[in-house]
């Protein structure tokens, strides 16, 4: 499953929006970021409770027509976050995370 790839970006709050290309599940996902962080807890979810739109997924089609190709898999770039997250206990600022983006993608 290729990792999130770039689709659009707000320069006013430099907030990107990323999509998949691919579609996941909440309860995929949601096991994905467990499976990284050591959660061994249990799922439960309120089949009860409408679960919003039937699917998510954003269209990549413009991006892979430009020739963009994720390089990062989705539970990598998961470990890398949650690794991220770790060494500086949670603390960074959207500032400086957004630098780091931007010198990975270059």
């Amino acid at each position: 499953m290729p990792a999130c790839s770039c689709s659009s970006t707000t320069a006013a709050q430099n907030f990107s929006t990323w999509a998949l290309g691919k579609d996941i599940t909440i309860a995929e996902f949601a096991q994905l970021v467990a499976d990284v962080v050591g959660y061994r807890g249990r799922f439960v979810f309120d089949t009860s409770r409408p679960d919003g739109a039937p699917q998510k997924l954003l269209d990549v089609s413009e991006l892979t027509r430009l020739g963009w190709r994720a390089k990062t898999q989705l539970r990598d770039g998961i470990v890398a976050a949650y690794a991220d997250f770790l060494e500086h206990g949670g603390q960074r600022n959207r500032a400086a995370a957004q630098t780091d983006v931007n010198a990975r993608a270059s």
